[in-house]
């Protein structure tokens, strides 16, 4: 108690005993010294599991039992990810009659590590379906479906979607669907809009353009 918190995250049991040694001799003199007259013994016990529920887009939604030390990355992959209608934007843990927002790509793209949110008891992890749908093609490094939010532009799409290969144009092509209300009679659904690579961070993406 009146030494604090004493971090030991990651380290070996005999590297924890050497730590808390350390730390716990600052206090206690006793402790220190050739021939020291106290002496203290460090074990670990069995962890009990947590228990946690997944429900929604996941490939294997259920009740799961986790190590304590779990957290939201590991039991996706225990559940064998998110299904290709899910949401990777917004992702919710329900503890305690609050809601706790998850965003996969702020974890992924910019390493936003401390995101990843350790679980706990009896929390539930929510999966809804994605709310957008941007297509991405042609000379990027990794082209394919992306999931914006309303705030996103072309920009943040090329940034998760590896950025322009060098033999890139600097036009881009927007297919975008035509609303309903917009239409004229005969009108294509798609319009196409071109866009210069110099106006990507002001440029809105809309759900279903394609690009």
């Amino acid at each position: 108690k009146d030494a604090g918190l004493i971090n030991v995250t990651g380290k070996t049991l005999i590297e924890s005993k050497k730590t808390i040694l350390n730390q716990l001799s600052k206090i206690y003199s006793t402790l220190r010294g050739e021939n020291p007259t106290s002496f203290f013994e460090l074990s670990l016990g069995s962890l009990k599991m947590i228990n946690v529920s997944m429900i929604g887009l996941v490939n294997q939604p259920g009740f799961y039992s986790f190590h304590p030390f779990s957290t939201i990355v590991t039991a996706l992959i225990q559940a064998e990810g998110i299904n290709k209608n899910g949401t990777l934007r917004n992702i919710i843990i329900e503890r305690n009659g609050r809601e706790i927002f998850f965003d996969f790509y702020s974890f992924i793209h910019k390493k936003n590590n401390h995101n990843n949110i350790k679980l706990f008891d009896g929390d539930i992890i929510k999966v809804f379906p994605r709310k957008s749908e941007v297509t991405i093609v042609g000379e990027v490094y990794i082209p394919g479906i992306y999931e914006l939010e309303s705030d996103e532009t072309l920009e943040d799409l090329l940034y998760y979607s590896g950025g322009f290969k060098p033999k890139a144009q600097s036009k881009i092509q927007i297919s975008r669907i035509q609303s309903i209300k917009s239409r004229q009679i005969n009108d294509a659904i798609d319009k196409n809009i071109y866009v210069d690579g110099q106006n990507i961070s002001t440029t809105k993406l809309f759900n279903g353009d394609f690009i």
